[in-house]
Order: C-alpha cells, then structure tokens, then sequence
C-alpha cells in the first residue's frame, strides 16, 4: 500500500509541474509577442503622420512642352 502512495505522490508532482511549467511558458510567450507586435503598429503610425517632403520644398514639378519644328517633320 505505501508504494501505491508514492507513485501517486510522484504522478501528482509531475502533473503539477507540468501545469506550472506550461503556464510560464504561455506567460513568456505571450510577453515576448505583445512586445514584437505593439512596438512596431506605434511606430508605423508615427511614420504615417510625418511627410517626407517639407511644405516649403513644394508637390509640383514645373515641365515645358516641346513642339516638333516644321522642318523636322519632312
């Protein structure tokens, strides 16, 4: 009978730290992926409300139209 108890005792212990150690590695897990993925969505939206372009450089390309001389098209 007291080995009985021993075996229970032992299969008890491996099933409580079986349980503990999933819950720390969940825990882990879960830390290091908020980390990897909170940091990165701030910064994208930071880098979308700052233009590349200063307002005083200007959006507009100035361009000349060039027409074909009459002799050319001869």
């Amino acid at each position: 009978m007291p080995m009985f108890k021993y075996i229970l005792l032992i299969i008890l212990g491996w099933v409580l730290f079986r349980i503990i150690r999933t819950i720390a590695v969940v825990s882990r897990v879960t830390r290091t992926y908020r980390i990897k993925h909170d940091e990165p969505v701030e910064t994208a939206e930071a880098q979308k409300s700052t233009k590349l372009i200063s307002p005083d450089e200007g959006e507009y390309v100035d361009f000349e139209e060039i027409k074909a001389d009459k002799h050319d098209s001869n």
